[in-house]
């Protein structure tokens, strides 16, 4: 399984895309949670992460390690049920949409912070109009064009369409949610401050800004 401190090491600097400069006030990771525990209404944030890739591993051979690196415009504290309906109304069909309870997991804070297996995951809504950058890695190392490509080709064979938003009436411009680990978080900046990973792990994160 991947281990960002086991990883971190391996990757030399971030590219330039993913960099971007910024005036916020620095917070430590340490205190993220608390931050988002506070939150009040949707709030518009900007997320760094290194996580596992999800790639089969019949993909690029077995032992591989493939991991990524992004950064995304995200929503925090956002009503999955009531974005869906929303999004339905705009396009003026009925509201009827209702939301099914977790797959996995359970709820800390409510369209905040789920809990799965000792571990806290910060729940986000992407936005309809957000600049997602990524950079894949295979091994530690950038991934080549040919492996690139299979890792295209793999992620564009998955159906990523959400047949409960469809059967409501919302085919086009689904609302998309994603949850992630916080201990896969590098850095967030929210509401002028900016959380960063501390230790061996602040050169990456930073370096991003």
């Amino acid at each position: 399984m991947f281990e960002l401190s086991k990883n971190i090491g391996l990757f030399g600097g971030v590219p330039k895309n993913l960099r971007h400069k910024s005036s916020n006030t620095l917070r430590s990771m340490k205190n993220l949670f608390d931050a988002i525990v506070a939150v009040c209404g949707c709030q518009f944030a900007n997320l760094v992460y290194l996580t596992d890739g999800g790639i089969p591993q019949y993909v690029l051979g077995k032992g591989v390690v493939v991991t990524k690196l992004v950064r995304t415009d995200i929503q925090v504290n956002f009503s999955y049920e009531k974005a869906v309906n929303n999004r339905l109304k705009k396009q003026g069909k009925e509201q009827g949409f209702e939301a099914e309870e977790l797959k996995w997991g359970e709820w800390e804070i409510p369209n905040k912070v789920i809990t799965y297996k000792g571990a806290r995951y910060l729940r986000y809504y992407v936005p309809a109009n957000a600049h997602i950058s990524s950079v894949w890695f295979v091994n530690g190392k950038i991934a080549t064009a040919e492996e690139f490509a299979k890792i295209m080709a793999y992620l564009q064979s998955k159906d990523k369409t959400s047949h409960k938003q469809a059967e409501a009436g919302l085919v086009d411009n689904q609302v998309v949610t994603r949850s992630i680990k916080f201990d896969s978080i590098l850095r967030l900046s929210m509401n002028g401050e900016e959380w960063v990973r501390e230790c061996e792990w602040q050169t990456l994160a930073t370096s991003t800004r």
